[in-house]
C-alpha cells in the first residue's frame, strides 16, 4: 500500500499544471521541485513522483474514469485520486479526501463503453495512425514506470568491477550484455563517487544498442550527426578506446557545451564538436567511415520516462519531424566515404518516422542497401527505438 498525504496531491496537481498548462518538460520539473523541497524524505518524494507519472502517463483514461464518477471535477486533484482509488489507496471512508473532490458512491467496476484509445491513454488521432494494429502492447506497456540503466564507460572502469562495486553498496543490479548495468531500485546515481570521476553514465537500455550497430572501429573517422549532449558520441569513445576521431555536431550549442563538459568527465579525448554549415560539409565531403544519424523525432518510444510527449504531439508537427528527419539525411549523406556506412535511428515507435522513412531512403538513394535493421519495442524492458544501418551497394 502507498503511503501518502493530502500535501502529496497539492504538489503532484502543481507539477501537473506546469507540465499540462505551461508546457514545461516533466523531467525539468521533477528536479525542480526535489531542489525547492529538500525537506521531502525518499517516501515522500517516491509517492508525489509517482502519482505525477501515474495521471501523466493515465491522462485521457483517469478523466474518463472521472468524468463517469461521482469524483468529476476539472481539477489535477481529481485525476490524482482517482489513481489512488485505482491503487487501492484510498477508500470511501478515508477522511483524506480531497475537500475539492466529492467521495464516490461507485467507481466504474470495468472499462465498459472505453475504447482502446482511451484505455491505453494514446490520443485518438495518433492510435488511429495504424488503426492500434500492432501498437497496443506497445502503449500498455508505456504506462508503466520505466527501468533504470546505466553503461559503463570502459574507459574508466570495466562492467564487472562496477557492478561488483555497487552491490558491495547494498544496490540491487543486474548485469547485461554490452556494458549495461540495470539498477533495481532507487539511488541517486548522479551523486555516485564512480558517476563523478565518468565511471558510467545514465542512459536506456534501448539506447546502448544505436552505437554497436554502427560496428565502429579504433582509428575510424565518425560523425555524430545529432549528437545532442553527447551519450552516443561518449559509447563511440569507448568502444573506440580514444582511437580515431569523433566528430559530433548539433545546431544546438548549449548542448555541444554540455557534451564538452561530459566528454572531459569520461575522459573521452577524441571527440570533437562542431556546427555545420556549407563550409564544413565542404571540408568534409566523403571523410567519414561511419555516420550516425539519430535524427530529431517525436520520441514515442520514450513515453515510460517522458509520458507528456503523447499529448503535445500534434498532426502538423509530426509531419514537420518526418520532412527535417529527411533534409539531415540529404545534408549529411555528402560526408560518408563511399566504402562507409551510416545508420538512421529514432526513439520512435511510428512507421511513420522509420519503416516508411527506410523506404523513402531506399527509393531516393538506390545505391544503399540494408545491411542491419531492427525495431525495439518497450516491452523488452527499454525505450522504443528503431535502428537501420545502411551501406552503398558493391
Amino acid at each position: 500500500m502507498m503511503t501518502w498525504y493530502p500535501l502529496h496531491l497539492r504538489y503532484a496537481a502543481e507539477m501537473l499544471s506546469a507540465v499540462l498548462e505551461n508546457n514545461h518538460q516533466s523531467e525539468d520539473v521533477v528536479r525542480r521541485m526535489v531542489r525547492l523541497h529538500p525537506e521531502w524524505g525518499k517516501r515522500d518524494r517516491k509517492s508525489i513522483l509517482d502519482m505525477f507519472y501515474a495521471v501523466l502517463r493515465n491522462l485521457s483514461y483517469y478523466r474518463f474514469i472521472a468524468a463517469h464518477t461521482k469524483i468529476y471535477g476539472p481539477t489535477y486533484e481529481t485525476l490524482l485520486t482517482v489513481h489512488l482509488w485505482k491503487m487501492g489507496a484510498l477508500q470511501s471512508d478515508d477522511d483524506r479526501w480531497p475537500k475539492t473532490v466529492s467521495r464516490p458512491l461507485q467507481i466504474l467496476p470495468s472499462d465498459t463503453g472505453c475504447d482502446n484509445a482511451i484505455r491505453l491513454s494514446v490520443p485518438v488521432w495518433l492510435y488511429d495512425m495504424h488503426n492500434g494494429r500492432d501498437y497496443d502492447n506497445d502503449w500498455q506497456t508505456m504506462l508503466q514506470p520505466s527501468n533504470l540503466y546505466i553503461r559503463v564507460n570502459r574507459l574508466k572502469i570495466d562492467c564487472y568491477s562496477l557492478n561488483t562495486y555497487f552491490q558491495a553498496k547494498g544496490v540491487a543490479t543486474t548485469l547485461l550484455s554490452n556494458d549495461a548495468i540495470r539498477i533495481g531500485r532507487l539511488y541517486q546515481l548522479t551523486s555516485d563517487e564512480w558517476y563523478k570521476k565518468g565511471g558510467f553514465e545514465i542512459q536506456d537500455i534501448a539506447s546502448q544498442q544505436v552505437v554497436p550497430a554502427m560496428q565502429i572501429k579504433p582509428g575510424m573517422q565518425v560523425l555524430d550527426a545529432c549528437a545532442g549532449n553527447g551519450g552516443k558520441s561518449l559509447h563511440m569513445a569507448s568502444l573506440m578506446n580514444n582511437q580515431g576521431r569523433i566528430v559530433s555536431t548539433d545546431v544546438r550549442k548549449e548542448a555541444l557545451a554540455e557534451l564538452r563538459h561530459r566528454a572531459e568527465r569520461a575522459g573521452a579525448t577524441n571527440i570533437v564538436t562542431a556546427v555545420v554549415d556549407n563550409d564544413f560539409i565542404n571540408m568534409h565531403n566523403q571523410a567519414f567511415d561511419r555516420i550516425l544519424m539519430d535524427v530529431p523525432c517525436s520520441g514515442l518510444g520514450t513515453l515510460r520516462h517522458k509520458p507528456e510527449l503523447k499529448w503535445k504531439l500534434e498532426p502538423e508537427h509530426l509531419q514537420s519531424l518526418i520532412l527535417r528527419q529527411r533534409e539531415i539525411i540529404q545534408k549529411y549523406l555528402p560526408m560518408l566515404k563511399p566504402t562507409g556506412s551510416w545508420v538512421y535511428s529514432t526513439c520512435s515507435i511510428l512507421e511513420a518516422e522509420n519503416e516508411e522513412q527506410v523506404d523513402w531512403i531506399l527509393k531516393h538513394y538506390s545505391s544503399f542497401n540494408i545491411d542491419f535493421i531492427r525495431r525495439i519495442s518497450p516491452s523488452e524492458g527499454g525505450d522504443g527505438f528503431f535502428i537501420t544501418r545502411f551501406s552503398q551497394t558493391a
